[in-house]
């Protein structure tokens, strides 16, 4: 499947290379100063009753796609085209974006990483930026208290907004997604949109540190999946993240 690059990084300072999950994501790095130190980041959370903590946030991204993605038998000129696939093509709607703001966090103690996407559609005309990449004028427009969606149709469909959550490394032995499984909008498992119904993501403070420096927190409790649909239950999860606010400034702090 040939698909378009689903971010395009604005600033792009890396402090290693690594590989992903998805990998047409363009990443910046995310470092937290002294100045904030009593803000560390912090991602916890269990899996069938084993423990997992996440202290070192190493990359952050923000990046553009399509919505209320649908298939075409021939080219539209001047279309948003997400994929070309199946011999089709397939396209979003043309006056709206679904913009995500990235972040990865490793786990110190063994070779595990956790993603979690923060996802929100807007219309363009609200929107900054130009051609390549559309933002809007501060991430606070993304991150919002309360109780917060799942995107689980991210990289298919993109008709839902919200929370995705992605998992991976050699100590859990397997890749984990909130999202519904599948390799591609046409490869993927009977799993419906409903996946979350039961789960909880609620942020549950927005707490500026300085400036445009904020710290971000959150508890969930959330299914996921692997590529098989076998299902895994994540528990008492709790998320603390310090952050840039501004896009421009590729979340460095």
């Amino acid at each position: 499947m040939k698909n378009l690059n689903r971010y395009a990084a604005l600033i792009i300072v890396l402090l290693f290379l690594f590989s992903c999950k998805k990998d047409n994501h363009e990443t910046i790095a995310d470092p937290v100063p002294e100045k904030v130190i009593n803000y560390q980041d912090s991602i916890s959370f269990s899996i069938n009753d084993k423990q997992y903590t996440f202290d070192d946030k190493y990359s952050y991204g923000i990046g553009n796609q399509p919505i209320n993605i649908k298939r075409s038998a021939t080219v539209i000129n001047n279309g948003k085209l997400a994929y070309e696939t199946g011999g089709y093509y397939w396209y979003g709607v043309q006056d709206s974006t679904l913009y995500s703001v990235v972040y990865k966090v490793l786990s110190r103690q063994a070779a595990n990483t956790f993603s979690i996407d923060f996802t929100k559609k807007f219309a363009d005309k609200t929107l900054q930026g130009g051609i390549h990449l559309l933002y809007p004028k501060s991430n606070l427009e993304v991150f919002k208290l309360g109780k917060q969606s799942f995107a689980v149709d991210l990289d298919k469909e993109n008709t839902l907004e919200g929370i995705s959550i992605n998992l991976a490394g050699a100590d859990i032995n397997k890749s984990l997604s909130t999202d519904v499984p599948g390799f591609s909008i046409l490869i993927r498992s009977d799993l419906k949109n409903d996946i979350q119904n039961n789960s909880t993501f609620e942020i549950t403070k927005i707490e500026q540190l300085k400036d445009n420096i904020y710290a971000i927190e959150a508890k969930f409790e959330v299914n996921l999946f692997d590529i098989d649909a076998k299902q895994y239950r994540l528990k008492n999860g709790f998320m603390r993240l310090v952050t840039n606010v501004v896009p421009g400034n590729g979340g460095t702090l």
